[in-house]
């Protein structure tokens, strides 16, 4: 399951790069995920970026850490324009419940047609992105999320932890 979850991340994140026009489209294609037609950036350091930083996903979901996904969209005086957020609350909640492919397949198909036809952003300015998450604390024991724990959350970015670096957009587009 969590490597369909990593899969979903990752082409979710590529969606959004293409939608707000983060990279020129001419960097993007159609790939074929979840029986579906999705928006891909083909530039070699993109896709290493994504990669490297969603390296460490699956981990946090099989154990249940992983609390918010992001994209954050900045300018390039670093200024926010824009979150999108994942949050894996009602995932953990159905954890238990038997997985369907096919039903997973229907909700990204119909999510990422969704996603297609409300978000269009386009700024007239340059912008980078950055991709961060956040994760239950460690020494939360019990994984089980309930509106009770809500308050419990302690929100650790995982931008701080340097495993990545961030890029900008204009180290790309030259490229």
């Amino acid at each position: 399951m969590e490597t369909y979850l990593v899969d979903f991340i990752e082409a979710f994140t590529h969606l959004i790069l293409y939608l707000t026009n983060v990279y020129s489209s001419e960097y993007f294609e159609k790939k074929r995920k979840f029986n579906t037609l999705v928006w891909h950036c083909t530039n070699k350091r993109v896709e290493e970026y994504i990669q490297q930083a969603l390296y460490p996903i699956s981990k946090f979901l099989s154990n249940k850490s992983l609390y918010k996904y992001r994209i954050i969209l900045k300018n390039l005086e670093n200024e926010i324009l824009k979150i999108y957020t994942i949050e894996f609350e009602q995932f953990y909640k159905s954890y238990n419940i038997p997985f369907n492919y096919l039903s997973l397949e229907q909700f990204i198909w119909d999510f990422f047609t969704y996603v297609e036809m409300q978000i269009y952003e386009n700024y007239d300015e340059e912008k980078t992105f950055e991709i961060s998450f956040d994760f239950l604390r460690d020494c939360e024991t019990n994984t089980t999320v309930n509106d009770n724990l809500k308050d419990d959350w302690e929100l650790i970015s995982y931008d701080n932890l340097d495993v990545f670096e961030k890029k900008d957009s204009k180290e790309y587009e030259h490229i």
